[in-house]
């Protein structure tokens, strides 16, 4: 008897399944656990990258003030009337007064060179160097080619780091002016600040940060990609050596010739990694353990809760898809998981749409002048067109190119030609205010406007409003020929229902009365009315 039951237990759908699931189940935790260890292990290892190269940046950012003092006291000397002057007639009294070592201290340099515009050293001085940095050893770590370019560019400033007796020493060199910034430069000043030890405590107490400067050592074949370094470091990226408990960071020095001259070295223990292996382990045991524990009821669970939402979901993703409607907003049926997938892919779908939206006015926009380009142009004008003729309304159009623009370029340049440009779609959005009219750049000093239900009248009178208020912006033109400010040169067209005219005929039309103003002696508007087709 006892038998019989046993043997109809074990041949029970309940026990069937419940053996299958524990073994499925089983299975799944174990796989569960594998796969979290290989995911999470490399999750952890990036955030350690990171957090290790935020740490190196944190530490050459720290370098950088030290770099930077130095360029705000040379800024400060490089703009100075008497320095300029000394530069020129080497005065004693100057220098004793101005340059000596007990000015160096007061300013906390370590260096102050000046070199006039034949490359001779005028003066030097220095203090807390060793002896044997000289003059000569300054002057070779910059080439004359390069103190050439500083003398033909004032505003250029050429800082870095050297490597001297004493230590790290920052740098810069920049051209000599006038204390308002005039040239041109009577010489190069050079000024140098040691980086001594109590600095780099500094640094160390500042960041937390047990970082050291030492002698450059061999590359390892591991590098890690830096980002934001300051512009006057050469490095980007910083080489790794792996320890069970430590990582070994070593981010190169480069001087001013680009000589590799020492590493920042900066040992962290891996504390992330070594929480992470933890909390993997934690999550694993508890993986496993709860898919024990939710194996006797998944089956009936599952089916309500998991499987027949997704397939909702995918049914719905399929629509979206299948008919680009990016807009359409999935509705949330619960606030578990799955609730939270469906907000998230809203979110994704929403993102999606606004992209798709933005891309669409960008293929319609011009970028610099904020108008509307030449193929949102085309477009408006044809549903214009037929908008005219459906309504019988008139359509003015005009096309105004700026006066001798190449000239205006050459003259004073092409930054100033995209600000003219500005300045000139400014105007446009000023004066055409009504929300049907169409200001738009067609081309590179070309623009147009669209006038619906505009008359020969108005727009003439609102053509030449746009005209003077062009001239009242005063932007000068010294390369013009026919004024001393920036003109215009306008074509106007009307348009009436009973014309049989298309877009590109009309434009070719506006483009002739353009020409002919340009061939009239330009800053003129040339207008004409076509009579209606019978």
């Amino acid at each position: 008897m006892v038998s019989k039951m046993m043997i109809k237990l074990h041949s029970g759908i309940r026990f069937r399944l419940a053996v299958i699931f524990l073994a499925c189940f089983t299975m799944m935790a174990t796989l569960g656990a594998y796969l979290l260890q290989r995911n999470l292990h490399s999750n952890f290892l990036e955030i350690e990258q990171d957090s290790a190269i935020e740490d190196v940046t944190r530490v050459i950012y720290g370098l950088n003030n030290e770099l930077r003092y130095v360029k705000i006291i040379i800024s400060d000397w490089g703009n100075w009337n008497e320095l300029y002057q000394y530069s020129l007639d080497k005065r004693p009294d100057f220098y004793t007064e101005n340059l000596g070592e007990q000015q160096l201290k007061t300013a906390s340099l370590s260096v102050v060179q000046i070199t006039g515009r034949q490359n001779e050293i005028i003066s030097y001085e220095q203090q807390g160097l060793s002896p044997k940095e000289t003059s000569a050893f300054f002057s070779a770590q910059k080439n004359r080619a390069e103190l050439a370019t500083l003398m033909q560019q004032p505003e250029k400033r050429v800082c870095g780091f050297l490597k001297t007796v004493a230590g790290l020493v920052s740098t810069c060199w920049r051209a000599i002016l006038h204390s308002d910034g005039s040239g041109p430069a009577s010489g190069i000043l050079m000024m140098g600040r040691l980086i001594e030890a109590q600095h780099l405590q500094l640094m160390r107490d500042g960041s937390q940060l047990p970082f050291s400067i030492v002698a450059p050592s061999p590359n390892t074949q591991i590098h890690w990609q830096l980002k934001n370094v300051p512009d006057d470091f050469i490095g980007h990226e910083v080489s790794v050596q792996f320890s069970d408990k430590t990582l070994t960071l070593h981010y190169p020095l480069y001087d001013t010739n680009q000589n590799h001259i020492y590493d920042i070295q900066l040992i962290i223990h891996r504390k992330i990694l070594s929480e992470g292996q933890g909390i993997i382990q934690n999550i694993s045991i508890q993986l496993v353990s709860i898919a024990m524990l939710c194996c006797a009821i998944l089956i009936i669970y599952l089916h309500y809760t998991l499987v027949q939402p997704l397939k909702t979901l995918q049914k719905t993703l399929a629509h979206v898809r299948a008919e680009h409607s990016w807009s359409t907003i999935i509705k949330q049926g619960s606030d578990d998981e799955i609730g939270q997938l469906g907000q998230e892919i809203n979110g994704l779908l929403q993102v999606i749409n606004n992209q798709v939206v933005h891309l669409e006015n960008l293929s319609l926009t011009d970028s610099l002048c904020d108008l509307a380009n030449r193929r949102s142009f085309d477009l408006q004008l044809r549903q214009e067109l037929n908008r005219c003729k459906r309504l019988k309304h008139p359509l003015a159009l005009l096309i105004l190119d700026i006066d001798f623009f190449k000239q205006y370029n050459d003259h004073y340049g092409h930054p100033a030609g995209d600000l003219a440009l500005k300045t000139v779609s400014n105007t446009l959005k000023s004066v055409f205010l009504r929300l049907t009219d169409l200001p738009a750049r067609i081309g590179g000093e070309e623009f147009a406007v669209l006038m619906p239900n505009t008359d020969e009248v108005g727009a003439l009178q609102i053509t030449r409003t746009l005209q003077a208020s062009i001239e009242r912006r005063a932007i000068p033109h010294e390369a013009s020929k026919v004024s001393n400010i920036l003109t215009v040169s306008i074509g106007l067209v009307i348009y009436k229902p009973q014309q049989s005219q298309t877009a590109e005929e009309l434009i070719e039309q506006a483009d002739q009365l353009l020409y002919q103003a340009k061939k009239a002696g330009r800053n003129q508007i040339c207008m004409h009315i076509k009579n209606a087709d019978i």
